[in-house]
């Protein structure tokens, strides 16, 4: 029922964003405001030599996560015909590679994968070169996790044992946004939370901390 809750709070909260961005109204270069009934939509032609395309599909040849290190896609949807605000949905992996026993040997490297949806609000709109912008995501993420249980000295007795790991929460997101040229993207984020569900082998842990970010590079149309 918790989840339910926090899941309906989520989604209204994006009703609520999105009806705001609706709103408010468009203004050309000049700073003269545009009121044109007719733009229901993000124009892909809206403020022509800044930004070209509603959608970027993105990739991360670097993520990272409390997990470890990886890789991630995304693709991303403004909502709106200012550019206020956005959908986003990434997809993650990583694998934990400091992961080591008593005697420093490399183990189980312990692989999560994760979905990130969200959405992206620009205060300034997202049309420009350079551009920030913050939002909530909700997080699932899944793999396994290796527990070392050790013995007595000199730890040469030792027992790994691998279970699942499944993990449920919400993290803000920070992110730096470049439009280098009409149709290229580049982009720096950051995001920290905390996990609302936390089951290791069936078992529910305590809460623990989210994070994700990392350098990626897309392409807009």
């Amino acid at each position: 029922m918790k989840t339910l809750k926090l899941t309906a709070a989520f989604a209204l909260t994006l009703m609520s964003l999105n009806t705001f961005a609706q709103t408010v109204r468009s203004s050309d270069e000049n700073g003269n405001e545009i009121n044109d009934p007719n733009l229901n939509s993000v124009s892909p032609h809206c403020c022509a030599g800044k930004i070209a395309g509603s959608n970027v599909v993105g990739f991360s040849p670097f993520h990272f996560s409390e997990n470890g290190i990886g890789l991630s896609l995304s693709w991303e949807k403004l909502l709106d015909k200012d550019g206020i605000l956005s959908f986003q949905l990434p997809f993650s992996a990583t694998f934990n590679m400091n992961n080591s026993d008593a005697l420093g040997r490399q183990t189980n490297e312990d692989p999560m994968f994760y979905v990130y949806p969200g959405i992206k609000i620009y205060p300034k709109s997202a049309f420009g070169k350079v551009k920030y912008a913050i939002g909530p995501s909700l997080v699932l993420g899944a793999g396994q996790k290796t527990q070392t249980n050790y013995g007595n000295y000199p730890y040469s007795n030792y027992t790994e044992e691998t279970v699942s790991k499944t993990v449920f929460g919400i993290l803000v997101n920070n992110s730096l946004n470049i439009t280098p040229s009409p149709k290229t993207y580049i982009g720096i984020e950051f995001g920290l939370g905390f996990t609302y569900l936390n089951y290791e082998g069936g078992d529910r842990k305590p809460m623990q901390t989210l994070v994700q970010g990392g350098f990626k590079f897309g392409y807009r149309f």
